[in-house]
Formats: C-alpha cells, structure tokens, sequence
C-alpha cells in the first residue's frame, strides 16, 4: 500500500472520531438542558359581568390567559364548552377567573336559582308607565320610587335602589329578539326587611320603577319631593339643587373658583338717634328764665338763660291827678291787691324737639 493511502486513511478515521465526539457532546447538552416551563391556559373576564348574565357567547366576556403549571387558579374553567349557555351567579371583575361554582343552568333552575343568598323574591305591580316602559328587564338594576298622594302634603320618595330584576312576568332570561317587555308584575331580589317596606309602600302610595344604567352601581343620597320643590330650580342633570335625607350624591352645587372671594356685605351702620331737647321757660313778673335739657346718647347737659325787663319811672303827677288815681284805686277791686301780683305767674313749660 502506498504511504500516501495510509496517511489518507488515517486522517479519515480521526476526522470520523472527532465528529463522533462532537455529537456526544451535543447530544449530552441536550439532555442536560431543561424543557421550556409547562403553560395552563384557564378562562378569565375581558370586562366587569353583572350577576345573572347568560353566557350564549363565551368569547364575548371571557378571554384565555396563560398560567405557569401549578400556579394556575385552583378550580378555574379551562374551556369554552364549560362556560358556554351557563348563568352568573355572582358579579365577576375585570381579569377574573371564573370556576363552576361560579356558573348555574338556567333549564334547571327556577327564580329560586337566580336568588342571592340571604335574599327574597318579591313581585311588584307595573304598568307601562310605571315600569320604565317595558324596558325593565331580567338582570336589570332599578329604583323603587313611592308618591303618596295625601290631601295635606304629597310626597315623592326613593325608598330602594339598586335592585336586582329576576323576573319580567314570567320572563326570567332577558330576549334577544326584543328589546322590551310590557308587563304587569316585575320580581325583584330584596332582603326581608325590604320586604316587608315594599308591601307597605305599596298599600300606602304609588309604586314606580325607575331604570339604572347597566354600570352604575351608586347609591345616592335624595331628599323627598313635595309640591313646593316643584318650582326649585334643578341642576343640568336632574337632580334637585336642594340636599337630603335618602340616599345620594346628587345634585350637588359646584365649588367656588378658588381665585374668587366670597365676601359677606356687612349691614349699613345705624345712625345715632338725633338729641331731643326740653326747653323750659318761666315768666315771673317781667323776668323770664329759659331752661334748655338737651338728652343726648344717655347724657343730659343744661343751658339756662335769664332776662329781665327794668320797670319804666313813673311820670310825676300833680295833686288833682293823684287824687283822682286814689279814687280809681278805690272804686277798682283790682287795684287793691298787691302791687305786682297780676304780673307774677307761672306760664307752664312747652317742650319741643329737634327733627
């Protein structure tokens, strides 16, 4: 044999152990390397389920989501088959799962399988008007409203909210041909002592149902309603401007701008009373004494002022005149009284007044 054949030969059979060796290895770490992380895919809610909804389209509310083997919700529906022309029993949140507890069978169940524990079924006499025009349906929220009309004082009031329609008539699966049901009785989800409130409000007044948004979960606070509130102005969104006893937020009056200040008008200053004044005067002969009282604020302060008329002399008279005036005074009665006394008398005192 040649000697380049034998070297040929020999470089082939190292290069077959080298590759034979490689493959070991690889194959060796791939055994070593653990497998990918095992996934269990359950159901959980694409958006808020109110209790009571039908699920005829699982996708629809439902949506997959993957867990790591063994961290996965105990008891969580993995299929859609498990969920699909099944009933809520409960309200279910965004991103939750839902398990068979979760779920009940409308065929085999009655009103008494749309119950929540501790609650009672009660029906209550409609009309189309009373009754939100047939919109109040299976798995509708609504308001019970009481107007009572007494002759003294009517009054409208919101004595439930919030309650849960099982039944329309004998409806209790919402239709999907339509969109209304004109009934005539509507049952309702009410705890015992709402019960017993709703007969009575029954027998003493009108009940009326009022229809809740399918979101809207808010109990309000509301005042009742009386004639004289009918001309109160309203806020934009109906509810009265006034606040109350009952049950909720509306109504509410907008804050102050926070760069306005609210300032209070102070009551104009109430001018002081004028003085009153007490003028006095007292004639004495022909001497006059004016006494002025000024009252001011409580204080009485005093001005007095004096005159006085000087007696004129007498003319000189002769002898024959001065007897005939003694006979005058003789035959007169008048002019025996005391010289001066016709003049010496007390006139009285005339009180006047500033305006």
């Amino acid at each position: 044999m040649k000697p380049k054949t034998i070297v040929l030969m020999i470089v082939a059979v190292v290069c077959g152990l080298a590759a034979s060796y490689m493959t070991s290895r690889v194959i060796a770490e791939r055994n070593n390397t653990p497998p990918d992380d095992e996934k269990i895919v359950v159901l959980v809610a694409k958006q808020k389920i109110n209790y009571g909804t039908l699920i005829k389209d699982p996708q629809k509310y439902f949506q997959e989501k993957s867990y790591t083997k063994g961290e996965e919700p105990k008891k969580a529906i993995k299929t859609w088959d498990q969920v699909k022309d099944k009933r809520l029993n409960k309200p279910l949140s965004e991103d939750q799962f839902v398990t068979a507890e979760d779920l009940q069978d409308p065929k085999s169940n009655g009103v008494e399988g749309l119950l929540p524990p501790g609650m009672r079924a009660i029906a209550v006499r409609v009309n189309i008007a009373t009754g939100a025009a047939g919109f109040v349906l299976p798995n509708s929220r609504v308001d019970v409203v009481q107007t009572m009309r007494t002759t003294e004082s009517p009054t409208t009031h919101t004595i439930l909210q919030n309650m849960l329609v099982l039944a329309s008539d004998q409806l209790t699966i919402r239709p999907d041909e339509k969109l209304s049901n004109v009934a005539s009785t509507v049952t309702l989800a009410a705890k015992p002592e709402d019960v017993q409130k709703l007969r009575l409000a029954e027998a003493t007044g009108e009940l009326s149902l009022t229809l809740r948004g399918a979101e809207d979960n808010d109990i309000v606070n509301l005042r009742g309603t009386r004639p004289p509130d009918l001309t109160k102005p309203s806020n934009t969104d109906g509810g009265n401007s006034d606040g109350g006893d009952g049950g909720s937020n509306i109504g509410k009056v907008p804050d102050a701008p926070g760069s306005t200040a609210l300032v209070t008008p102070l009551p104009p200053k109430a001018e002081p009373p004028p003085p009153r004044t007490i003028t006095q005067i007292i004639y004495n002969g022909e001497s006059v004494t004016k006494t002025v009282f000024v009252v001011k604020e409580g204080e009485v302060s005093t001005q007095v002022e004096k005159t006085g008329m000087e007696a004129k002399p007498r003319p000189e008279k002769k002898d024959g005149a001065e007897k005939k005036d003694s006979a005058e005074k003789k035959d007169d009665p008048a002019a025996l009284k005391p010289e001066g006394s016709k003049n010496n008398r007390l006139l009285g005192t005339s009180p006047t007044e500033k305006s």
